[in-house]
């Protein structure tokens, strides 16, 4: 992504706080093809989404999360996810 457009700031090095000010200027996120699957102790659920800035597409990818439930309450313990850049690679049209 970076030899594509080198003048993008790679996140991935910087600090989580410069990595949360990237999540919190989003103007809009969207969530879609959400999947959950639990027992009543774990829990895992994947999504797609994306990232919108003045309402044009920055980015997108798929993400999940890990839970368990802790005294009744859900925790989140792993969260992975994908990021690819809506300039370099556009997001597929996925048939529902």
């Amino acid at each position: 992504m970076l030899k594509k457009e080198p003048t993008r700031k790679n996140y991935f090095e910087s600090t989580y706080k410069e990595f949360y000010r990237l999540l919190s200027d989003a103007s809009e996120e969207k969530f879609y093809n959400i999947d959950i699957k639990e027992d009543g102790s774990i829990a895992a659920v994947t999504f797609d989404y994306s990232f919108w800035k003045s309402k044009i597409k920055a980015n997108w990818g798929t993400e999940s999360w890990g839970l368990i439930k802790v005294n009744g309450n859900w925790k989140i313990t792993t969260v992975l996810f994908s990021l690819e850049s809506e300039k370099i690679n556009p997001e597929p049209i996925k048939g529902k």
